[in-house]
């Protein structure tokens, strides 16, 4: 199935560097069953992704690897200019909503199906596999 259509790589970053709890709730995976309520620490991650008012550069998709119904973006954060300026994180490419960032969130462990949490656990793996040659 193509999930390409739903995929608002736009909307979805201008969200991220707006950096508002409000609208970082709406980017966060729900089931459609039940709600999740997720944590602070875990909001807190992705509020990290804020762009700074005197940054003129915004964040980049650096590149996007995808697995399934699921989909690595690796984002450049122009701003950092020491250690890493690189982060992931991990979307339902159906619904275009943040699933997690190195792995599943906590919050989604006990819902996600053992495959899902392997597909996003190899997506993980990406990252690492990406970061480690960026920094070596």
């Amino acid at each position: 199935m193509d999930y390409s259509e739903n995929l608002d790589y736009a909307y979805l970053l201008s969200m991220l560097e707006k950096g508002d709890e409000g609208n970082i709730v709406d980017l966060l995976w729900q089931p459609s069953q039940s709600v999740v309520e997720y944590l602070p620490v875990t909001r807190g991650m992705i509020l990290k992704l804020e762009k700074p008012s005197n940054s003129s550069s915004g964040i980049q998709i650096h590149r996007k690897i995808a697995d399934d119904k699921y989909e690595l973006l690796i984002l450049k954060l122009p701003w950092i200019k020491t250690g890493t300026p690189y982060s992931p994180i991990i979307i339902d490419k159906s619904t275009a909503k943040i699933v997690g960032i190195l792995l599943p969130f906590n919050e989604l462990i006990p819902i996600l199906s053992e495959s899902e949490s392997k597909i996003i656990a190899g997506l993980g793996m990406h990252w690492i596999s990406f970061i480690m040659k960026s920094t070596s």
